[in-house]
């Protein structure tokens, strides 16, 4: 190989004052350091290749993920119905035994307002549609506050899906529900095809009876509960629903409820649900009124009732400031005056219309298929 001649000394004077040395060294390392971006920027675009191929298969991953996801769930879901569906089956058989042993009495509704036909409870139907609360804890606290009375008689006023009721019953006891509207009986809904003849429909701001299918006499209960009912109730309605409390509740009964204090209105439609918004002395004084009083008890605390204690799902508590409980007796503890049925007129009458197969009188004037208990064990 033939060796460099060096350069001439004036090409390296030249060189060494005018900067052409440093210039071709920094051409070179800059060269060097383009060959090697160019070569980064090839690994990089790879790495970003292979990470699109990673995110495509991932994506496909959960894609097939979600799809498994969902049929798990359904079938979860159907499964989970089947249980429901097997369960209430087993408690209504269970029910209709009790009925036919003659274990549980079948008490007789008589209104000639079968139907709640005017608020948007009826007509835009929520709570009925969406409710069912059931509580072992406030069952417990129920029967402590009760004492040994067994077995004991509760009536529910605004029992949407009937889920108290059934626990009651269940539990050896006589309970009956009336609901406004009849969004539940027309769908079936929780317990309303499995404990059929101890739920109702009934408008209970217009007189109703509810008497003992054997002695004819009304009947007297130990306790009458209503969950965020009273605040659905129009203020002109309240005296004859409180009248009707006070004829149904026994001489030492309790009245229990939880009142809302907050105004309900659907932002979409502007339907109306709260329509009597008032403070609790203003409910005091209008029980007061009707001749109940507020009563201490110490067996039902701020979390133990069925509704305002956190309990469901959505539930205010007392101390959001959203509403208040009261327990509530007869004035004095006074025997509740006997009303006279065939005094007091068509309110009370029995609804005249044909008995169907199942012990039920189907009513047709108002469309809505409401309807009472005939007869008892036919």
């Amino acid at each position: 190989m033939e060796a460099t001649k060096p350069r001439p000394a004036w090409m390296r004077w030249i060189a060494r004052y005018t900067g052409i040395s440093a210039i071709r060294r920094k051409m070179r390392q800059a060269q060097e350091l383009s060959s090697q971006t160019r070569c980064g920027m090839k690994r990089l675009e790879d790495i970003h290749q292979r990470l699109a191929r990673l995110a495509n298969r991932t994506e496909i991953m959960f894609g097939q993920i979600d799809t498994l996801s969902e049929i798990f769930s359904e079938h979860h879901k159907h499964k989970l119905r089947e249980y429901v569906g097997l369960l209430r089956n087993l408690h209504k058989q269970r029910y209709i035994e009790m009925i036919r042993t003659g274990a549980l009495a079948v008490p007789q509704l008589f209104t000639d307002h079968p139907m709640a036909l005017e608020t948007n409870d009826t007509i835009h139907p929520r709570g009925a549609k969406n409710d069912n609360s059931i509580s072992p804890r406030f069952n417990r606290r129920l029967y402590a506050l009760l004492g040994q009375r067994r077995p004991l008689k509760v009536l529910d006023l605004g029992c949407a899906g009937g889920g108290l009721v059934r626990s009651l019953i269940d539990d050896g006891h006589l309970a009956v529900g009336l609901e406004g509207s009849d969004y539940p009986w027309l769908t079936k809904k929780d317990e309303w095809g499995t404990i059929p003849y101890h739920l109702h429909t009934c408008d209970v701001t217009k007189p109703f009876a509810l008497r003992d299918p054997v002695t004819g006499a009304r009947l007297q209960f130990d306790a009458i509960t209503a969950w965020e009912l009273m605040e659905h109730i129009p203020a002109e309605g309240l005296p004859t629903l409180l009248e009707n409390i006070r004829s149904h509740l026994a001489p030492d009964g309790w009245l229990l409820c939880s009142i809302a204090t907050f105004l309900d209105v659907d932002e979409q439609h502007g339907w109306v649900y709260h329509v009597t918004v008032k403070p609790r002395e203003w409910w005091i004084e209008q029980f007061a009124k009707a001749g109940l009083a507020v009563a201490e008890q110490d067996c039902i605390g701020k979390y133990d009732w069925l509704r305002g204690s956190g309990q469901c799902f959505g539930d205010w508590t007392e101390e959001q400031g959203l509403g208040f409980h009261l327990a509530l007796r007869h004035a004095g503890r006074v025997p509740a005056p006997h009303i006279d049925l065939a005094r007091a007129g068509s309110a009370h009458r029995p609804l005249a219309a044909a008995t169907s197969t199942n012990g039920y009188a189907a009513l047709g004037a108002n469309g809505h298929g409401a309807r009472c208990l005939a007869e008892v064990g036919g």
